[in-house]
């Protein structure tokens, strides 16, 4: 958990508070959730939704009860995050979105 929170701090992005970037993050949160024990997402999401994915779990009735009013189950997934065993440099990756380019 160390790693994530390190990574959080120096990505460049405002993720402590309300505001655009937690918006965001927020968003692509929410179109992950309903895929992430379905197989077909990525072992380890974005950055910033496995901020919010921690976050959210940080308190299980209230993580269960929104999947539960959002999604009629409860999303587990196989082996929950252990963010000490991802891999600092994908942490650190840049992100590109679809349609930029890196330059």
């Amino acid at each position: 958990q160390r790693k994530l929170l390190r990574a959080v701090h120096t990505s460049g992005k405002d993720l402590y508070r309300p505001g655009p970037d937690l918006d965001a993050a927020i968003a692509a949160y929410e179109a992950w959730l309903p895929t992430a024990d379905s197989g077909f997402s990525c072992d380890f999401p974005p950055l910033e939704v496995a901020w919010v994915f921690h976050l959210h779990r940080l308190c299980p009735r209230v993580y269960a009860a929104d999947c539960m009013r959002a999604l009629d189950r409860i999303v587990e997934v196989d082996r929950p995050f252990a963010f000490s065993t991802i891999p600092l440099s994908l942490l650190q990756a840049p992100r590109v979105e679809l349609g930029t380019s890196a330059d």
